[in-house]
């Protein structure tokens, strides 16, 4: 495969991931503001993500052993038009199978985009003679800047055909005074409120599914014109039993348990950012057309962060920035907890998304890198469990999103990370200590073989 056409394919695979995530993430993020039915909101993600869970336990594995990676990550990519289509008709028969199907089709999808972008990376590096490590890594970050984009349009979308609905739309009764008493942090499911939100006309709702199934179908459609299939048999042969057997005890290993707590903070932070913070305290202050906009500061800042820690990491090592992002995000959900959002000017919702995204790109790309860098030879076990844990986050902050006042989350939130930096802070310790001690015995090696060779 030619340079040209190795690029051509990452362009290609990188735009269709684009495309349907643009399509996906402005419905997750307005989904709990949408519907008045917690069932079709929160409910359907936290069915969708606890299908994700049973997903990256067997399927993935048991469908990689049979087919080749643009197959299924064409079938996989087609939950996402089928999941927009459910929210046409929004009711328990049509949303909860979507969420259901699209949830396990996530698992398949991710694995096989890893596998494919390895794989003409490999090659990539093979044919020019080039370390595979550095062109690997290149090639997963093109991927993931332009994936981060997804927020960005999918979100200026949402809130432009929104904000349409404003000059028809007949203003909620919801004054300053009530979103100070019932907004941010100080909003529980159990009060209810009457916003906007409520009079957004059907009409409206379909135009903005409309342009996001036709995005979702040309992301698809890309991948299956223009991804060229890979000659090499990148399918794995061992028995689904083996692998699972492989992958459970992988998951006993003491480093996995230290890294667990974090794995599943990184999906509970995603899942307030989306969830929580988009309906509690954007929707419910300023309506769910500002929404979009608020989410296009995050996957803006998100995007320059991933790009500016990855750059000064080499200089600065994963810990510390794990310690930056740890005082950077309790620093702000403190402010959460105080913000007094009727008291203070629209920007300032901006500004909370802008700090939810440059916490959340630490957690997103540290994460990763660390179990890389742990876990060289059993990367395949290691990211499943990753996957697994990082997807129960999402599923349990999504389950009692609609129980839980936001103030007792926020909490909640703080307080895991604390714990889980505690034990983070412990396998970075046993990590270095076993990188030590190697350099050691290898050093002792060679000095004797010197000695050998001198006598």
């Amino acid at each position: 495969m030619s340079t040209i056409t190795t690029y051509k394919n990452l362009l290609i695979l990188s735009l269709g991931f684009f495309l349907i995530h643009s399509a996906f993430l402005p419905i997750q993020n307005i989904q709990g503001s949408l519907h008045k039915d917690p069932a079709l909101g929160f409910g359907s993600l936290t069915a969708l993500y606890a299908s994700a869970i049973i997903s990256c336990c067997f399927l993935p594995n048991l469908l990689m052993a049979k087919f080749k990676p643009k197959i299924l990550t064409i079938i996989s990519m087609s939950s996402f038009p089928l999941y927009v289509l459910a929210n046409f008709m929004p009711v328990m028969g049509t949303i909860m199978p979507a969420a259901i199907i699209f949830g396990l089709s996530t698992a398949v999808m991710w694995t096989c985009h890893s596998s494919y972008i390895t794989t003409i990376a490999t090659n990539h590096a093979n044919s020019l003679n080039l370390p595979k490590d550095p062109v690997v890594s290149k090639f997963f970050s093109i991927f993931y800047v332009l994936f981060q984009f997804s927020q960005i349009l999918g979100n200026g979308v949402s809130s432009a055909v929104l904000m349409s609905a404003n000059k028809d739309k007949i203003k909620g009764n919801v004054s300053t005074s009530n979103t100070s008493i019932s907004c941010g942090s100080k909003y529980c499911p159990s009060v209810s409120i009457v916003t906007d939100i409520e009079t957004i006309h059907i009409d409206i709702v379909y135009k903005l599914m409309g342009i996001l199934l036709g995005l979702s179908l040309v992301g698809v459609l890309l991948v299956i014109l223009f991804l060229d299939a890979l000659w090499e048999d990148t399918r794995n042969n061992q028995s689904l039993i083996k692998l699972c057997i492989s992958t459970i005890k992988h998951a006993k290993n003491p480093m996995i348990l230290l890294l667990i707590p974090i794995t599943i903070f990184s999906g509970m932070d995603q899942a307030f950012v989306f969830g929580e913070y988009t309906k509690t305290f954007v929707s419910c202050s300023l309506g769910i057309d500002v929404i979009g906009y608020s989410m296009m500061c995050f996957g803006a800042v998100a995007c320059l962060a991933s790009v500016a820690i990855g750059l000064i990491v080499k200089w600065t090592g994963t810990y510390l920035v794990m310690v930056i992002g740890m005082f950077s995000y309790l620093g702000l959900m403190s402010w959460f907890l105080v913000w007094n959002t009727g008291a203070y000017p629209n920007y300032t919702f901006y500004v909370g998304a802008m700090g939810c995204g440059f916490t959340t790109a630490i957690w997103m790309s540290q994460s990763n890198a660390i179990y890389g860098v742990y876990f060289p030879k059993t990367q395949e076990a290691a990211f499943s469990i990753y996957r697994l844990f990082q997807n129960l986050g999402f599923t349990i902050s999504f389950a009692y999103a609609d129980i839980l006042c936001t103030s007792t989350k926020i909490y909640i939130l703080m307080g895991l990370l604390i714990f889980s930096m505690v034990l983070y802070s412990i396998a970075e310790f046993n990590y270095r200590k076993n990188v030590k001690n190697t350099c050691k015995e290898n050093k002792d090696v060679v000095e004797n073989t010197n000695l050998d060779e001198k006598f």
